[in-house]
């Protein structure tokens, strides 16, 4: 695995150019590593697990408030390092909530993801039925108001913990109250775009034998697409995925699926307005680095590091803009893009994606 910022862990080797990016975000008390079975059933993908704040990495750092405000926070990291919306989001249990309201933060800036892959787990407004360890039937009650005892027992149950923790009340004194927000996170969550729908392809996957979601738990998601809507499930329990899944890939190629290959920014503005805030932002770049790089004729046409540019200026000139155009523009866009012009339109739709 390897780090790509504070919420991304690369699961696949080094990929190719131009692969879509395929997000998986992990169940209650996961983290980027709890989720790594995955990352290699995603051919044609560039495989990346989503970390979660207060855990793994991240252990230092308040959690997340509501998985509205986790979404949004992925969502502004994601379009500080890709120019593309993800071709593909997977949740597993309470991850896929998150995975939902990733893919409407997407939506609502115009670029939908290319598919919706949600595992083991109900939409918003259900609770988990049947008779499994992790039942809110079985308990009477919320699994985040379960005492220490029962939480831990009903998780080592649905394989969620190795059964050996419940002997290590250190690691039980850390894990637990990972698991226990995350479950309260989910039991709040009600989307903030209530009666919305995703447009991309959902598919609802599962274990046969997971006595908390069972199939017509996973069918009840169909109505929260006006995309194609496919389910199938495996043997297996509540963590199905750990054996082998036969047929999984067919279920998710690139090529089966409509993969987003846009630019992460909204869509439908008239042609005339979006030209209009490209030439502003644009000037704005120019005027920047007309004053660092004094010695150079600036204009849309200019490479940057060509025109005597070092890193230096690039970081002051990044700093210089955003305090110019009130959002912040990362450095490695200016490293990733050779003329201004060109800088200038990835700027421009950031700026788009703040409003």
């Amino acid at each position: 695995m390897r780090q790509l910022s504070p919420s991304f862990w690369e699961l696949s080797p080094p990929a190719g150019p131009g692969l879509p990016v395929a997000l998986l975000f992990p169940f209650a008390g996961g983290s980027a590593h709890s989720i790594r079975e995955w990352g290699d059933r995603f051919a044609g993908y560039r495989t990346i697990a989503v970390q979660y704040p207060g855990r793994g990495s991240r252990t230092e750092e308040p959690f997340a408030a509501s998985v509205e405000e986790s979404a949004a926070a992925l969502v502004d990291e994601y379009t500080d390092l890709f120019t593309e919306a993800p071709g593909l989001l997977l949740g597993h249990s309470m991850g896929s909530l998150v995975a939902l309201q990733t893919a409407l933060a997407f939506e609502k800036l115009g670029t939908p993801v290319g598919a919706l892959v949600v595992s083991a787990a109900g939409p918003p407004g259900t609770r988990p039925g049947g008779d499994g360890p992790l039942s809110e039937g079985r308990h009477g009650r919320p699994l985040h108001l379960l005492d220490d005892d029962e939480l831990a027992a009903s998780l080592v149950a649905a394989g969620g913990l190795p059964a050996e923790t419940l002997h290590e009340p250190e690691l039980l004194a850390l894990a637990l109250p990972v698991v226990r927000h995350d479950f309260r996170l989910g039991w709040n969550y009600v989307s903030s775009a209530e009666g919305w729908t995703v447009s991309c392809p959902l598919i609802a996957v599962g274990g046969v034998d997971d006595q908390t979601v069972p199939d017509h738990v996973l069918r009840a998601w169909e109505p929260l697409t006006t995309g194609p809507f496919t389910t199938r499930t495996w043997p297996g329990g509540h963590f199905y995925y750990r054996s082998d899944l036969p047929g999984f890939d067919d279920l998710v190629r690139p090529e089966q699926l409509p993969v987003t290959r846009g630019p992460v920014g909204p869509s439908g503005s008239p042609p005339a307005a979006v030209q209009q805030a490209e030439n502003e932002v644009l000037a704005a770049v120019i005027d920047v680095w007309a004053e660092l790089l004094p010695l150079a004729a600036v204009d849309g046409q200019t490479r940057f590091f060509e025109a005597g540019g070092t890193s230096i200026a690039a970081m002051r000139g990044c700093a210089k803009l955003s305090a110019k155009l009130g959002v912040r523009v990362p450095v490695k866009i200016l490293l990733d893009q050779g003329r201004l012009e060109d800088f200038a339109a990835q700027v421009c739709q950031i700026r788009r994606a703040a409003r």
